[in-house]
């Protein structure tokens, strides 16, 4: 069998083993996405009502006595940690959207160049800032890695360029 051949075979199963494992990445995301956006939902409203009934028992505790600020102050410990989670969830999906916006760049600038070849540096450069904004240094060091490690196939590098953006989208998720 001939090298071009080779080629072939190689690039058409790693751009279909790419296009599975993007496809399934990006249906855990979305999955797993829509699920924060409810529990966020969920704690937001969850939120609102322990404020209202923070404010309902501070008026009433006033002619009640002790026992109504004692649920006041439970009330406000139960929203001060549901709004700690609420912050929390709403980092992670920040962190996971970054992952995401990297993600997409470094598709669009395959889908640019038709493959692994011919890439420059300024899409290195603006996909590195991107990596970058994860706040990840050893994310940043697989970049690098990738960019510069010329000995090694362009799809291996692709590849675990990929699979190091899925375990921070996890990770972010955790």
């Amino acid at each position: 069998m001939d090298e071009v051949k080779k080629f072939r075979i190689i690039f058409w199963v790693t751009f279909g083993l790419a296009v599975i494992i993007i496809g399934a990445g990006s249906w855990w995301f979305m999955k797993d996405r829509a699920n924060k956006e409810q529990v966020i939902s969920e704690k937001d409203s969850k939120i609102s009502q322990l404020q209202a009934e923070i404010d309902k028992t501070k008026s009433a505790s006033e002619s009640e006595g002790s026992q109504l600020e004692k649920e006041n102050t439970e009330l406000k410990s139960s929203n001060t940690k549901l709004t700690k989670e609420n912050n929390d969830l709403k980092a992670a999906k920040a962190k996971a959207l970054t992952y995401n916006e990297f993600f997409k760049y470094l598709t669009s600038v395959i889908k640019a160049h038709a493959g692994f070849s011919g890439w420059t540096d300024a899409e290195f450069q603006a996909g590195k800032t991107k990596a970058e904004a994860t706040g990840n240094t050893n994310f940043v060091s697989t970049i690098n890695w990738a960019w510069y490690q010329t000995s090694i196939p362009p799809a291996d590098r692709v590849v675990r360029v990929w699979e190091e953006t899925a375990a921070g989208i996890e990770n972010a998720l955790k």
